[in-house]
């Protein structure tokens, strides 16, 4: 079975892109039930150091070099910062990049969902084509999608699910093009 993991790109756990992380983790968990392996990750539980030579084995690095390494694939949401992304999800993705592992790189082509929202507006996603660029530059086979507010609110619920609009525009989207492609693999080696 694939494994795929969900991560947000914001530095802050209360915020609307790391919310809808966290609930298209618990849609996907019920919808892909028995299809899919789904692993979460918060990059702020990662003390990684700053990229030198002499940081290359330090536990952070490897423990997170793990985690990515071990996954087929990823969902990523991701806050606006300023047009761009967090430095935390920048250091991470650097480490990762610089990461040895057989018999590719940890992140290369490996099929990666690229989800942003804006509570308001289009916050969130103007960051987006910044962060796809660098998705891509590392490797990563990107599906992105934007997810604007409707009328009732955001993509996510009062109880930190995906509200029904989101569920489907997800499934219709990235989220289901990643998931697709990830059974298709599985199919293959199977």
């Amino acid at each position: 079975m694939r494994t795929l993991l969900f991560l947000s790109g914001s530095s802050l756990r209360t915020s609307l892109n790391s919310r809808l992380s966290l609930a298209a983790a618990r849609f996907a968990e019920t919808r892909f039930d028995g299809q899919i392996n789904v692993l979460t990750a918060d990059l702020m539980e990662y003390d990684l150091p700053p990229i030198e030579p002499s940081a290359a084995d330090d536990p952070s690095v490897a423990a997170l070099t793990k985690l990515f390494d071990g996954a087929d694939g990823f969902f990523v949401s991701a806050d606006e910062y300023t047009g761009a992304f967090s430095t935390q999800f920048r250091l991470a993705l650097n480490w990762l990049m610089l990461a040895k592992a057989d018999p590719r790189p940890v992140l290369s082509g490996k099929p990666t969902a690229l989800v942003g929202a804006a509570p308001m507006g289009v916050g969130g996603m103007r960051g987006l084509p910044a962060l796809k660029h660098l998705l891509q530059v590392a490797g990563m086979d990107v599906h992105m999608q934007q997810l604007r507010p409707d009328t009732s609110g955001g993509p996510v619920d009062g109880n930190g699910n995906l509200t029904a609009s989101a569920e489907n525009l997800m499934l219709e989207g990235a989220l289901g093009r990643v998931v697709e492609l990830l059974q298709a693999t599985s199919q293959d080696q199977g």
